[in-house]
C-alpha cells in the first residue's frame, strides 16, 4: 500500500525562513501517516520549532503499537511538545518558539483507510 501527497509552501515575504515542516510516509504497510508543523511566525525559530516537532512525532509513532491509536497520538503530541519545550529552555532566545501541530494518521482496515471517529 502506498499514498500520493503533494505540498507547497510560500515563505511570504515577511520572514526570513521557511518554518513549515512536512512529512508524509507508510509507519508500516497499514498505516499512513502526514504531519504538518507551522512555526509560530513573529515568534523566534519558528522554523526550528517545527522541525523538532515533526522528528519527534514521526520519532514516537514509529516505535509505537497502533491498537490503541489515541495513547498513541497522545504520547506523540506529549513528545513534540517536550522537543520544543527542551530547546527553547536551552536557550533563552528561543523562549517563545512554538509551532502549531497537526497529526492525520490512517489506518487500513480491510479496505481502504478510514479515519477513526468517537
Amino acid at each position: 500500500p502506498s499514498i500520493v501527497t503533494a505540498q507547497a509552501a510560500d515563505q511570504g515575504q515577511l520572514r526570513d525562513s521557511m518554518q513549515d515542516s512536512v512529512d508524509a510516509r507508510m509507519l508500516d504497510p497499514d498505516t499512513a501517516l502526514l504531519v504538518v508543523a507551522d512555526g509560530m511566525g513573529g515568534a523566534p525559530a519558528g522554523d526550528l520549532a517545527s522541525g523538532r516537532a515533526l522528528a519527534a512525532v514521526i520519532d514516537t509513532l514509529g516505535q509505537r503499537d497502533w491498537s490503541d491509536p489515541d495513547v498513541a497520538l497522545a504520547e506523540a503530541v506529549a513528545a513534540a511538545n517536550e522537543a520544543v519545550w527542551q530547546e527553547a529552555l536551552a536557550d533563552p532566545r528561543k523562549a517563545s518558539m512554538g509551532t502549531t501541530l497537526v497529526i492525520a494518521p490512517r489506518q487500513r482496515r480491510r479496505g481502504p483507510y478510514r479515519e477513526r471517529r468517537r
